[in-house]
């Protein structure tokens, strides 16, 4: 199982839970699920979202040129 201590985004596995995305922004778990599928991309099955650390990383880029 992946632990999110002491780890990075680039360390994450290709696919991963929303819970795991928090613990590594230092964000809640409110907030991860709250912004998945609104302001980050996210895959949906049935009630489960999963998240790829491609689309992340992508995501991260995006968002640091818009604020430039």
């Amino acid at each position: 199982m992946y632990t999110a201590e002491k780890q990075t985004i680039n360390m994450l596995p290709d696919f991963f839970s929303v819970d795991t995305l928090a613990k590594i922004l230092g964000i809640s778990r409110a907030t991860a699920y709250r912004m998945a599928g609104s302001q980050i991309p996210c895959l949906r099955i049935g009630k489960r979202i999963i998240l790829s650390r491609d689309h992340i990383l992508r995501w991260i880029d995006e968002s640091m040129e818009v604020q430039q």
